[in-house]
């Protein structure tokens, strides 16, 4: 038998209407080396245009509806004896070489795991569009990592600094995002995040959906409107409903809001946002606190306002931005 009748055959098979010698014929060959040769030759021709991209269509519908087809040949007591041998033999083939090639072309369980790291330098804000739909705002000074492909029942990322998520809905996959320390768990929401190494504490905040904080085996849940901080020094976790919390979750939108912020925090976030260093030349300004908020992009406006609603001056010299008291 040629390959091209073996083709024919199998096709026929696949549609209900083979004949009774039809089936008969393939049962005995593939029982035969010469016919287990064949099909091997015909599934490499099927994948090679599989992988082409000229025959996923039609290796859907095989996946999908192969064992119902031929089992439903079983139902006549005529076809029985020999549709049974061509189930056992044709069915786990092409379930488990088709199925296979398709799972792994779409979602590449099979394949090696390559990632991509993209990171926001000092002074940029970049938006990052996942393979899953998934968009992320990142903040200066802020990396995330994550696979080309996410696994067919996980999404799972790495966050080191600050971003806004609005997870794509997905109940057969949930998301997980991993901090520096814990990790957040979600399946479609809308939330910010700030967890940088250097920093002591990550503040989360969630805008809808639901979410929960893991670290050192326990699960912290939280509800639209609140926000989680996490201190790594002592551990502790607090969860509270925060005064300016749309500001919060407009960081996406370059908004820069300080509510009792001291100065020493306020002046790292201005370095992430706009890569300036500050240098502070009076110890007694450290004690300053400041609540404000700005959309405004230029850093200068913003050092203007500092130093209307405070006692300090700001002076920049040889690309640093030194810190005085009035």
């Amino acid at each position: 038998m040629e390959i091209r009748q073996l083709r024919s055959i199998l096709d026929k098979v696949m549609d209900n209407t083979a004949t009774e010698s039809e089936l008969k014929m393939i049962s005995t060959l593939l029982d035969s080396e010469e016919g287990q040769r064949l099909l091997s030759e015909q599934m490499d021709e099927d994948l090679r245009q599989i992988e082409s991209g000229a025959d996923e269509t039609r290796t859907r519908e095989v996946v999908v509806n192969a064992y119902g087809k031929i089992a439903s040949r079983m139902r006549s007591q005529r076809w029985l004896r020999y549709a049974k041998r061509v189930v056992a033999v044709v069915v786990p083939i092409l379930l488990i070489g088709y199925a296979a090639f398709w799972v792994d072309h779409q979602i590449h369980i099979f394949s090696p795991v390559e990632y991509v790291e993209i990171a926001a330098e000092k002074g940029e804000h970049v938006q990052v569009a996942l393979q899953d739909g998934t968009r992320v705002w990142l903040s200066g000074g802020s990396k995330i990592k994550y696979p080309s492909q996410f696994k067919w029942n996980e999404r799972r990322a790495q966050l080191s600094g600050e971003a806004f998520f609005d997870v794509k809905s997905d109940s057969q996959r949930g998301f997980v995002l991993d901090l520096p320390n814990g990790a957040i768990k979600v399946y479609g929401t809308k939330f910010n995040v700030s967890s940088y190494l250097e920093d002591s504490l990550s503040l989360i905040s969630l805008s809808e959906g639901s979410i929960s904080f893991q670290v050192e085996d326990k699960d912290y849940h939280l509800s639209p409107g609140q926000q989680l901080v996490y201190n790594r020094n002592s551990g502790r976790v607090t969860i509270g409903e925060p005064k300016g919390f749309d500001k919060i979750m407009m960081r996406k939108n370059n908004v820069l809001t300080f509510d009792r912020t001291p100065l020493t925090e306020v002046l790292t976030t201005l370095n992430r946002w706009y890569g300036v260093d500050f240098d502070i030349e009076n110890e007694k300004a450290k004690a300053l606190t400041f609540t404000y908020s700005s959309n405004d992009q230029q850093l200068t406006a913003i050092l203007n306002d500092l130093q209307m609603i405070s006692p300090l001056a700001f002076k920049e010299e040889n690309g640093r931005v030194k810190i005085f008291m009035k």
